[in-house]
Formats: C-alpha cells, sequence, structure tokens
C-alpha cells in the first residue's frame, strides 16, 4: 500500500516536471518575440531594472510559498541569463563576408575551433605535427601553411610561447587585408607581437575565448569571448561580432591592459591555487563540507591543461607575479595569525 502510494506521488512529481519543462518552452518562444520586437525598435536585450524588480519579486513570492530564496534566486538568474542569450541570437544579422579561414594550430583548442568554424566555414588547418591530421568534419582541410595563411581569415591557436616564431612563419603568405586573429590567453602580449610582427596591410583581432574543450565540448552557447579590436574594419567588426552572438557566444570588447590585468586574477590565481591542490594530491573526501566541493572543482579546471600553459599565462602576463605575491603574502599573514 505504501508502496502504490509513493508511486503515485512519483508520478505526480513526473508530471509537474514535465508541465515545468513545457512552461520554460513557452517562456522561450515569448522572449523569442519580445527579442523580434526590441529589435525592430532598436531597444537593448538587457533591461536591468525590469529585471531587478522581478528577481525581487520572485524572491519575495519565494517566501510566501515556504519555498528557499536562494534557490529559486538562482535558478531564475539562470533563466534569466539564458533568456538574454536567447535574445541575442534572435538579435543577431549574421551576413559574414568571409568563406575560407586558415587556422594555425591543431592542438586541444584548435580542435575545438575547426570543430565549430567547419559548421559555417572552409577550414584550412595547417600544424607541425602530422599526428593530429583526424578530424571527420568535411569542411576542414588539412593544408600547407602557405594555404592557410593566404585566406581572409587567419586564426592563430598556438601556445603563447610559440607565437613570436609562428607570426614571423606566417607573415610572408598573409593576404592584404587579411584578418589575423589570435586566441592567447595573455593580450597585450600577443598584440605587441602581432604588431611588430605582421604586415602593415592585414587586420588584427586579438581574443581570448574564455572556454576550452572540457567547457565547450557540446555547445558554445553561454559561453564568454573578450574581444580587443586593435586594427580591423568597422564593418568587419561588427560582422564578426554579430556572428559570434548568433552561436550563443557571450562578446565582452575590452582593451589589453583590462583583459590581462583581470585574468592575472580570474585565471592565474584559479590556475595558482589548482596547481598547489594538485601538488598535495587534494581529492575527494566523503567527510567533506560544501565549500570543500567547491574548491575542489577548480581541479577539473586545471588538470586538463598542460604544464607549459601554466608557465606562459604567468610568464607573459606581467600583472601575474604581482598577483602571486598578493596571494602568497596574504597565505603568509593567515597562517601567522594561527601562532
Amino acid at each position: 500500500m505504501v508502496i502504490n502510494l509513493i508511486d503515485e506521488l512519483r508520478k505526480a512529481i513526473d508530471e509537474l516536471d514535465e508541465e515545468i519543462l513545457n512552461n520554460l518552452s513557452k517562456r522561450k518562444s515569448i522572449v523569442k518575440e519580445i527579442a523580434k520586437l526590441k529589435k525592430s525598435m532598436k531597444i537593448p536585450v538587457l533591461d536591468k531594472g525590469r529585471e531587478m524588480q522581478l528577481r525581487e519579486n520572485l524572491k519575495n513570492k519565494a517566501k510566501e510559498n515556504g519555498l528557499n530564496v536562494e534557490l529559486i534566486d538562482s535558478i531564475y538568474s539562470l533563466i534569466f541569463e539564458n533568456s538574454r542569450i536567447e535574445q541575442e541570437i534572435e538579435n543577431s544579422d549574421n551576413p559574414c563576408p568571409i568563406k575560407e579561414i586558415g587556422l594555425i594550430g591543431f592542438g586541444r583548442f584548435g580542435r575545438l575551433a575547426a570543430k565549430y568554424l567547419s559548421q559555417d566555414f572552409k577550414v584550412y588547418v595547417f600544424h607541425k605535427s602530422k599526428n593530429n591530421q583526424d578530424a571527420k568534419e568535411k569542411n576542414i582541410v588539412f593544408s600547407s601553411l602557405n594555404e592557410a595563411c593566404k585566406k581572409e581569415a587567419v586564426i592563430i591557436a598556438v601556445p603563447i610561447s610559440e607565437l613570436e616564431n609562428t607570426l614571423k612563419d606566417a607573415k610572408k603568405f598573409l593576404k592584404k587585408n587579411a584578418l589575423v586573429i589570435d586566441v592567447c590567453s595573455v593580450k597585450e602580449y600577443a598584440v605587441s607581437m602581432m604588431e611588430k610582427i605582421l604586415p602593415s596591410n592585414v587586420q588584427i583581432l586579438a581574443t581570448h575565448p574564455l572556454f576550452g574543450p572540457d567547457s565547450a565540448g557540446e555547445s558554445l552557447f553561454g559561453r564568454k569571448i573578450v574581444l580587443c579590436r586593435v586594427k580591423m574594419h568597422n564593418g568587419l567588426y561588427n560582422q564578426a561580432k554579430s556572428f559570434l552572438k548568433s552561436k550563443g557566444i557571450v562578446v565582452i570588447e575590452a582593451t589589453p591592459k583590462e583583459h590581462d590585468e583581470q585574468m592575472a586574477k580570474s585565471l592565474v590565481l584559479t590556475h595558482l591555487i589548482g596547481r598547489a591542490l594538485i601538488e598535495m594530491k587534494a581529492g575527494n573526501l566523503d567527510i567533506d563540507t560544501r565549500g570543500y566541493r567547491d574548491l575542489i572543482k577548480i581541479l577539473d579546471t586545471v588538470r586538463n591543461d598542460s604544464l607549459q600553459f601554466f608557465e606562459d599565462i604567468n610568464k607573459y602576463n606581467k600583472y601575474a607575479a604581482e598577483v602571486r605575491k598578493k596571494f602568497t603574502q596574504s597565505l603568509k599573514n593567515v597562517e601567522a595569525r594561527l601562532k
């Protein structure tokens, strides 16, 4: 009898879950209609005032209904974020004039980039190692450096420490007005190298995709990319932004300095802590706390990145040393309080 009652209650829960999903689908359809209207009226996607008011109302209603306010706010925070991205996709015109892209480098990120780019472009890949030539996508062609560099856009996807030599090898093959894009995790150094080495008649866009194979293996939706516009025609730059947004990517515009200062904290510090946890062989425990579980998640971020990557982001980001110094000193200060 009790088992039958449990089954009935579970069935009721299943029906409620299906209803929630159906309502989320209906909500998505309405969001798209709003996006079309905003586009026609040239209204910005984000309405901060409305979003703040909605979140406050929902928290009050959650409290009235005996629900966990923090949980409801977290859920709707994700829903609102996804709605903004959906509206950006709906608002994005995508008439990209570029048809073929050269890709130099076919490591972990190069493979990911080729996978997604090949859905819209023919991608000519050059990689020094012949062992990596196993892409399955039909629009990926393995080519010589000469051929890859003669495309309208050329993406440099090599480790930071290899950027200078790669640019020197590629510069003599680049077409006039070609767009050269880097994806390095350090921007001031990358920009300085591109400006110093590349011909004066090419366009330059410095980028940092804030995702990789582990976080974007299945989808680009909601992933972020930083754009540092160095030297690029207005029309092409706007088309590039629109193309990225049409894929559900969140575009952040910044100067190389702004990028590196923030990444010295968000990336370098994360990898520093992660490497330290790996060094001390930290891992999952049966007796743990939520804080510890959150801390251990850092390992998922850093364990698949090479030691070379860790060394490069510290060596080539000039703000990294100061962040490491402050963090180390903070640890010493905390340790001193325990003596």
